[in-house]
């Protein structure tokens, strides 16, 4: 009988000096990879062995999301998010993520997001994007003042802002903000620092024009937006400029530079 051979394909891989090589790298390292998953899954990663027990809570992102139906209800998205900022280190956040898409309960399902903003201003987070999608309604975002030296970039999705919430005197360090499928009830725009603005099929619906104060604005971009055309006021260093009316627009006066 012919000798099996060592190369058969059943033979196990040879570890080089049997080390764990994922399990050698610094911890800082191994974080910066649990950072690009959804929460739930690094918290997972706990299991693992010792030493990943508590590498999750000083993961430099928070990712709450309820795509792919993880999530049983709106509730249960809750009790995680809330354990989960509860339980992990108070350390700096470069990113946190939220979005949930619930089809019915609005009450729960927006209950809890205003704080979980918060929490990642208060950790010193450079990016905060908040998509939260509702069959019913939107949530809105009208009473949070957003007062943080550390946002870079912010991202909305499919909800309504206004009142003070737009206001961003109080976030210097603010360059981009992106909103998409927005509704705006707000008066003004207003941001000394904030170089890109991007609103893509949203609605102005706030009585009288919004005006846009944004002096340091360097790319606009108004995008198959309806409701009433707002007022810019001067942008001396923009360069460039995208405005797409959608057929709800209505032009009361001029899209125009404000004196």
């Amino acid at each position: 009988m012919a000798e099996r051979s060592e190369d058969d394909g059943d033979s196990k891989p040879d570890l080089v000096g049997g080390e764990d090589h994922i399990g050698a790298l610094p911890d800082v390292l191994l974080q910066q990879v649990l950072s690009l998953l959804p929460s739930r899954e690094a918290v997972r990663t706990c299991v693992l062995a010792a030493r990943w027990r508590t590498l999750w809570k000083a993961v430099p992102s928070i990712r709450i999301n309820s795509a792919g139906e993880i999530y049983r209800n709106p509730l249960a998205l809750s009790m995680f998010a809330n354990y989960l900022l509860l339980l992990r280190d108070r350390t700096a956040l470069h990113e946190c993520e939220i979005n949930s898409y619930y089809g019915g309960d609005t009450e729960e399902a927006f209950r809890y997001i205003e704080l979980w903003m918060r929490y990642a201003v208060s950790c010193q987070a450079r990016v905060l994007r908040v998509h939260v999608k509702n069959e019913l309604k939107d949530l809105c975002l009208s009473n949070v003042s957003l007062l943080t030296q550390h946002l870079a970039r912010l991202g909305l999705c499919s909800v309504e802002v206004g009142g003070r919430f737009l206001d961003f005197s109080g976030c210097p360090a603010l360059k981009v903000l992106k909103m998409e499928h927005c509704t705006i009830n707000a008066g003004r725009i207003s941001s000394l620092s904030l170089s890109h603005l991007i609103i893509c099929y949203g609605s102005f619906i706030a009585n009288g024009r919004t005006r846009i104060s944004a002096p340091s604005l360097v790319t606009l971009e108004l995008d198959e937006f309806m409701g009433y055309t707002p007022l810019l006021e001067p942008m001396p260093s923009l360069i460039r400029a995208f405005l797409s009316l959608s057929a709800g627009w209505i032009l009361n006066g001029t899209l125009c530079l404000a004196s």
